[in-house]
């Protein structure tokens, strides 16, 4: 018998922001790359550190892609530095290949160049990397993405494209290392969020189960209709997300 999706709730202060953040890492733990992954906005500091900290110790697969990097990189070619150094020719797996079931961490995600983004995006939507001159057919590549958004008010902030794809979007500026203390006082041991392995399980197979009942589909639909968004991923990740 499927069940039914929790109601929806909305954080009215910066600690239930933060507790929405440790939600979001055992939902990213549950299905990686179902709703997408997390927009997280914070500068360099304790808590964006603590948050990331946490992500680490779930154990779940995740590469980091650097501004830095280029399409051979992201995507995959020739690993140019060994063929120079040792005149034999060499492959390299794609960054985005590499995190297939688990996350891409983009630091500074606001300054992501163009030739990055585009393959990134499409990555998202079909789950696979597009073929390119050195690889014939697509490779599968699933995975979620946590972006780190790194802009100053007076600055763009993360690309609307990658943005709309992900399901989750957080916002810690406002946060205090106390903010968190205090927290942690209450609910001792709030950062120890990996589940074991038999709940992991537990938890993927009754995702699978979960639908959301109508009320709460025209509930997020009318939600993003009064919000002015015209996307239809904005109500449709919400609902993965719910689930």
């Amino acid at each position: 018998m499927a069940r039914e999706a929790p109601p929806l709730s909305t954080p009215s202060d910066p600690l239930e922001r933060w507790n929405d953040a440790l939600t979001a890492l055992q939902l990213l733990q549950i299905d990686p790359f179902g709703f997408g992954g997390v927009c997280l906005r914070a500068p360099h500091g304790p808590v964006r550190e603590r948050w990331l900290s946490a992500l680490a110790g779930l154990g779940l697969p995740w590469v980091k892609v650097p501004g830095s990097a280029d399409a051979e990189r992201l995507l995959g070619g020739i690993d140019l530095a060994h063929t120079l150094q040792t005149g034999q020719l060499r492959m390299q797996t794609g960054l985005l290949q590499q995190a297939d079931q688990g996350l891409v961490c983009l630091p500074m995600a606001e300054r992501l160049p163009p030739a990055l983004l585009a393959p990134l995006v499409q990555a998202l939507d079909t789950g696979q990397v597009a073929a390119t001159q050195h690889a014939s057919a697509p490779a599968q590549a699933r995975f979620g993405v946590v972006a780190l958004d790194e802009s100053l008010p007076d600055e763009a902030g993360l690309n609307a494209a990658l943005q709309e794809r992900l399901g989750l979007w957080l916002d810690l500026q406002a946060l205090s290392p106390s903010d968190i203390d205090a927290g942690l006082d209450e609910h001792e041991g709030a950062l120890q969020l990996g589940l074991s392995p038999g709940a992991l399980a537990r938890a993927r197979a009754t995702l699978q189960t979960v639908q959301a009942s109508d009320a709460q589909l025209h509930a997020l639909c009318a939600s993003a209709l009064a919000l002015g968004i015209g996307s239809l991923r904005a109500p449709s990740l919400a609902l993965r997300v719910a689930c």
